[in-house]
């Protein structure tokens, strides 16, 4: 009896350090991914390429523009916000925002931005068409915005409309970790590695920072980061209210070690398609 009870526990002893040599080749499956390196080279060269889900109310006319058969003419009149209630009788309050472009004929298109009374434009619209003597038009909602054509092809008009997506960032000027100094006033010596976007034009506040400190600077790392976010909100509240909302609204995470900052129109799904982007 004493002899099986020993044959047993050697059985299990063996047992265990298989198991334990396999957990360590193999590695803890939910830790494996633990300080996988993300591939800044890639997200530097995808990340301009991103484009929103949505249309918005800005690339309405490029999408009807586009393609080789024009669906409008040359010479519309573009109508905008100020102006809207003495010319065209319609009600700025009803709506976020506008464009309007149309002829002296009533050929062209109205879209609205988060429109309140949507029976109450529709009436309106109808009647600044009935001015024009346009009765043949079409009426449809894309993304949450009211859209009104009067164009050679209302339908390949709206699916023109329906493919222009617009990119999440402007151009942009990407940055080494060599130049975090100046840019953000980060020691490089705090940086195992980093890049950054910066926008090129001055009326877009849309950038990105993606650093790893080296060990035991990250919080040296994040304060330099915090400072500098703290400055542009302060530049932008004065300047630009929609800039500053997407400053003041910007994603700040931690991915395998590195700090994301994110200041976009859809910070989420830049931050996700980050993540993807890992050496293998």
């Amino acid at each position: 009896m004493k002899n099986k009870t020993l044959i047993i526990v050697a059985i299990a002893a063996i047992i265990l350090a298989v198991g334990a040599g396999a957990y360590f080749m193999l590695g803890d499956k939910k830790g494996s991914s633990k300080g996988a390196k993300l591939d800044l080279v890639k997200i530097q060269e995808e990340i301009p390429n991103l484009t929103s889900d949505k249309v918005e109310l800005n690339n309405i006319g490029s999408g009807i523009s586009n393609g080789e058969k024009p669906l409008i003419p040359e010479d519309v009149e573009y109508f905008y916000l100020g102006s809207l209630k003495e010319k065209l009788n319609i009600t700025e309050e009803n709506f976020k925002d506008s464009i309007i472009a149309l002829s002296a004929k009533g050929e062209g298109y109205l879209a609205f931005d988060t429109v309140k009374d949507k029976e109450k434009l529709d009436k309106e619209v109808a009647d600044v068409f009935k001015k024009y003597g346009v009765t043949n038009y079409e009426a449809s909602d894309v993304d949450g915005i009211k859209v009104y054509l009067n164009t050679a092809d209302n339908k390949e008009a709206l699916n023109r409309i329906k493919g222009a997506k617009s990119p999440l960032f402007a151009m942009l000027m990407p940055q080494q970790k060599e130049s975090f100094s100046d840019m953000f006033g980060i020691d490089p010596k705090l940086v195992e590695e980093g890049i950054a976007a910066l926008p090129m034009i001055n009326v877009q506040s849309n950038m990105y920072i993606i650093v790893k400190p080296v060990n035991g600077k990250k919080e040296e790392v994040k304060t330099a980061v915090n400072a500098y976010m703290g400055k542009l909100e302060k530049q932008w509240e004065t300047y630009l209210a929609d800039q500053h909302e997407l400053v003041v609204n910007r994603l700040e995470k931690e991915e395998d070690g590195y700090l994301i900052y994110i200041i976009s129109r859809d910070n989420e799904k830049v931050y996700n398609a980050i993540k993807t982007m890992k050496l293998v």
